[in-house]
């Protein structure tokens, strides 16, 4: 993120405002397959850039009400769809989720 804040601090404030609707709303996103599967991405910044995340186990949420859960993700990759070396940000190896 701070070498898109760097880059393009309009893209920043969009994927930011993407985070915060992920926060949110459940469900976002399009379910990816193959090397991929069991992630979540979705195009931000008129399609110029990608999301991808993945969900982890729920938790309960004692905060909220009695029957509320709160679905954890971690962001494995953000950035442009296509990167200055001419491949697409899906061809870049898979991160394991820490």
């Amino acid at each position: 993120m701070g070498r898109i804040r760097r880059q393009d601090r309009q893209a920043r404030g969009e994927i930011q405002k993407f985070f915060r609707e992920l926060e949110k709303t459940s469900g976002l996103g399009v379910e990816m397959r193959g090397e991929w599967a069991g992630c979540r991405r979705a195009h931000v910044c008129h399609d110029r850039y990608r999301v991808i995340w993945q969900d982890l186990p729920e938790t309960e949420d004692y905060a909220g009400d009695a029957d509320d859960t709160v679905v954890r993700v971690v962001v494995l990759r953000v950035g442009p769809k296509v990167l200055s070396s001419g491949e697409t940000i899906y061809q870049q190896p898979r991160p394991e989720p820490e």
